[in-house]
């Protein structure tokens, strides 16, 4: 996709590629592939590569997600150039030397084993396990003891199944020219060629949900004065689906905002926690609601009383028109802050385009239903989806 801008004076590129941790033969290798993989390349060494860039600004970004992983670079336009066909043996021809994969694995395994004493880390890994299962890669997470079956010859081979630059989907914004342009289309491929990314079959069927309660407490070796708490559930419906844009407006009403009923209550009233939310995390094939919060640990069970008391108050009265008029307006000014700026609307793309989500028609389903859902919607679909004997609940301490 091409996002011009004129008041910009700097150029985006977005690289997205089929190759995401689903993918993957053992874990970390999406991650460290893509990580790796603007490090060094056939004809410049790490030293090299690094001095290029630090010398022009050039800020490089790797992402990786369940079926997707992205390479976005920033740049001046003026440096063009000679930066693209950089760029291009990154995405074609990444060395992956052995120095280099074995600092990534020293930071990588320090990482990991800061992260397995942070009780948020644990509390979210727990809670995706639990409402997945450890069979299918929403539900698995890596340790520290897989950091040690990374090796170069792991990554080239995953770089080699897994990127073709004319698979790819990218996108160009910011300040260019029909020259510039020219020069992306010569070393990159035409980025007109689609709106979003070619949805290969994945690696497991979409979720069928059964969503029933389970209650898992964790401790770790080393507890702190605040526990991490996790409600939530699966969700039996897609993104394309009726029930999700509505349901968005209702998790907006329930813990979405600054003023939303569960700040409100166990934040404002009760003095539980600096901040508790919700919120829904969408994949391809499932989609996932949960609320999140740290709570000092003497008051774990009077918060999540707290919690669920808000979930049934709405499912037993509708909103009123006041309090869903203050969540209509906050998430029209969410909506209009996604797309307020060149490299915000390619950011947004770019979110969608990795689930194989059409913008246009997911943004009219949600404007349509900021405006339109109704206090009784709301209710029906809270009867639905947030009764407590389907919550998953995970408390780490």
């Amino acid at each position: 996709m091409l996002f011009p801008s004129e008041s910009i004076d700097i150029l985006k590129l977005d690289f997205l590629f089929e190759a995401g941790t689903c993918y993957q033969p053992l874990p970390l290798c999406a991650s460290s592939t893509v990580t790796l993989m603007p490090v060094a390349t056939a004809s410049c060494t790490p030293q090299q590569v690094a001095e290029f860039v630090d010398r022009r600004g050039i800020l490089i970004d790797t992402n990786s997600d369940l079926h997707v992983t992205a390479l976005t670079a920033y740049l001046l336009p003026r440096y063009a150039e000679e930066f693209f066909p950089l760029l291009r043996e990154m995405l074609t021809s990444p060395a992956f030397p052995e120095s280099e994969v074995q600092a990534h694995c020293r930071r990588s395994r320090h990482r990991l084993a800061t992260n397995f004493q942070r009780t948020a880390y644990v509390a979210r890994n727990l809670f995706c396990q639990a409402i997945y299962g450890e069979d299918r890669p929403e539900g698995r997470y890596a340790v520290p003891a897989d950091v040690d079956r990374i090796t170069p010859a792991l990554l080239h081979d995953y770089f080699q199944q897994h990127y073709r630059l004319d698979a790819a989907v990218c996108s160009l914004s910011g300040h260019y020219d029909n020259t510039t342009l020219r020069l992306f289309r010569s070393c990159f491929g035409d980025p007109d060629s689609g709106i979003s990314i070619h949805v290969a079959a994945p690696s497991e069927e979409p979720l069928h949900v059964v969503s029933q309660r389970q209650q898992i407490r964790h401790q770790l070796e080393v507890s702190g004065p605040q526990a991490s708490i996790r409600v939530g559930r699966l969700l039996p419906f897609m993104a394309q689906d009726a029930d999700y844009a509505p349901f968005a407006v209702l998790c907006t009403v329930l813990g979405g905002y600054f003023g939303s009923r569960l700040m409100r209550n166990i934040r404002e009233e009760k003095g539980y926690t600096y901040g508790i939310h919700c919120r829904t995390r969408l994949y391809r094939t499932s989609l996932y609601f949960e609320i999140l919060s740290d709570v000092a640990t003497d008051v774990v069970d009077a918060a999540l009383e707290e919690v669920y008391k808000e979930m049934d108050d709405l499912c037993q009265h509708p909103v009123s028109d006041e309090e869903l008029q203050v969540v209509r307006s906050y998430m029209e000014g969410e909506y209009l802050r996604s797309i307020d700026g060149i490299f915000e609307r390619a950011d947004r793309w770019q979110q969608l385009a990795m689930l194989g989500i059409d913008e246009k028609c997911f943004s009219e389903r949600l404007l349509h239903a900021i405006h339109h859902t109704t206090a009784d919607q709301l209710q029906q679909l809270a009867q639905r989806y947030l009764t407590r004997d389907t919550m998953t609940e995970v408390v780490v301490f």
